[in-house]
């Protein structure tokens, strides 16, 4: 597996090639013109044909078909139940709503968008709130002019260091991870990282500002097996990213201790700055491993920690996971669901990424648009909001998720049922373990099947 990892490597960053192909570089905004029509319109209506080619029957449509999504997907949910495939309201039967039996959403709110809008924008921070509240046709109008014109617009939406090198990278991660577990990772200290992964990496795995402005020890300066350095950059006791968190362990082999940056009073206590950053965050609290080495001298020289699985943290008699000498907590049976072997597949395995690469920034505008009536004038049909509420609907919310608390719990209760989740985060929701019912049964599954079974053919 080594070999595997080395040749992703090559080929991403030394120019080797591989099965006949040499790698061109990561795309920017230039190389993706048509990311400038990857808006609403396009996601929607393919979730249309897909519906319709497994399902040709309208009538089975209504009866049959659930649609649901995670994270952002919910909100795509909701938008496709309210969606008019033909663009006239008069004809119902070609509108979402009238074309599946239900909806569920995952860490995330299937809630009709066009009734949370109003609530949503009055939890924004007054200076962004007077920003966005007047929204306009000639506002939107010149962001779509933009992106189908000027080749250095944002059509790939910029999120700071999260992208489509991050992404490689987590997936060469958990190839090794899940091929190779127990193996120390040399690989990675030998990439020739950009600037913007090194800091991705910096912001990840520093102690305190102070390592972070130093960049010493740098996450490469410690010894990990596969399988721990997947969980430091995917757990949720390591990483402060609050939308990649899953539930799945904690380290082992060497001396662990609290994380301060990125969080930390200094940034959660900022005004309308700690308003921004609280949910991305996480919640905490957060740990990383403090032995790189028996000196600044003879860094990469520490211990190799090791990746401490779910399943090996605390038990029904003894639930928590401590120190040596018992006086700290660092986690605890009910906080751990997520199987890492799982996850690591999960990262690489099948058709798709597990994240999108190049997301585009047309989907986002169109998402604002479609709460306003002029966006009919651009073919985004969502002219059925007040009809999404009649379907039935089920939300699992991840306790320590990105909407357990903070500015998003306002969203209105969905008509059907919201599950709140204990001890599950962002991705959990997805990877919990489903063998494993001795220790706890998955929260999702189940609930999930019973919700189908109850409402399949107009049951609810």
């Amino acid at each position: 597996m080594e070999e595997a990892a080395r040749a992703a490597m090559d080929y991403y960053y030394l120019g080797k090639e591989v099965n006949g192909r040499t790698f061109r570089g990561w795309l920017r905004d230039p190389d993706v013109p048509f990311l400038s029509e990857f808006g609403l319109k396009l996601d929607t209506e393919d979730v249309f044909e897909v519906i319709q080619a497994m399902v040709p029957d309208p009538s089975v449509r209504k009866e049959k078909v659930f649609v649901g999504g995670h994270s952002l997907g919910g909100v795509m949910t909701s938008m496709f139940a309210g969606w008019d495939l033909d663009g006239d309201p008069g004809t119902l039967e070609d509108a979402g709503f009238n074309n599946c039996a239900g909806l569920f959403g995952f860490d995330t709110t299937v809630t009709p968008v066009s009734t949370m809008v109003g609530a949503l924008l009055e939890q924004l921070p007054k200076p962004i709130y007077d920003l966005v509240k007047d929204i306009g046709e000639g506002t939107y109008a010149n962001l779509v002019d933009s992106l189908r014109n000027d080749p250095n617009s944002n059509r790939i939406l910029p999120f700071p260091m999260i992208d489509a090198e991050a992404m490689a990278l987590l997936e060469a991660v958990g190839m090794m991870a899940y091929y190779a577990p127990e193996e120390e990772c040399k690989v990675m200290r030998e990439v020739p990282y950009s600037g913007s992964a090194q800091m991705l990496l910096r912001t990840l795995h520093s102690r305190d500002l102070q390592t972070f402005l130093d960049g010493i020890p740098k996450i490469t300066d410690f010894r990990y097996t596969n399988e721990a350095m997947l969980g430091v950059v995917f757990d949720d006791s390591f990483v402060p990213l609050g939308m990649i968190q899953n539930s799945m362990g904690f380290l082992g082999g060497g001396t662990v201790v609290r994380k301060q940056f990125p969080v930390s009073e200094l940034i959660t206590g900022l005004p309308l700055v700690g308003e921004l950053v609280g949910s991305m965050l996480g919640k905490g609290p957060y740990y990383i491993a403090n032995d790189a080495g028996p000196n600044a001298l003879k860094l990469g020289k520490g211990p190799l920690y090791r990746w401490v699985n779910f399943d090996e943290i605390g038990d029904a008699s003894d639930p928590l996971f401590q120190d040596r000498e018992g006086k700290v907590d660092y986690t605890y049976l009910e906080n751990e669901v997520s199987d890492v072997h799982d996850v690591a597949r999960v990262t690489f395995k099948g058709p798709l990424n597990l994240t999108e690469w190049y997301f585009s920034t047309r989907l986002m505008a169109d998402i604002v648009a479609a709460l306003f009536p002029f966006s009919r004038d651009y073919g985004i049909n969502f002219m059925h909001g007040d009809r999404v509420a009649e379907l039935p609907q089920i939300e699992f919310i991840a306790e320590q998720g990105v909407l357990s608390s903070g500015n998003f719990m306002f969203f209105p209760l969905p008509p059907g049922e919201r599950r709140l989740i204990k001890g599950y985060n962002h991705m959990d929701v997805l990877t919990a373990c489903a063998n494993a019912p001795e220790r706890r049964e998955n929260e999702v599954i189940e609930p999930l099947i019973d919700f189908v079974l109850e409402n399949v053919g107009g049951g609810g």
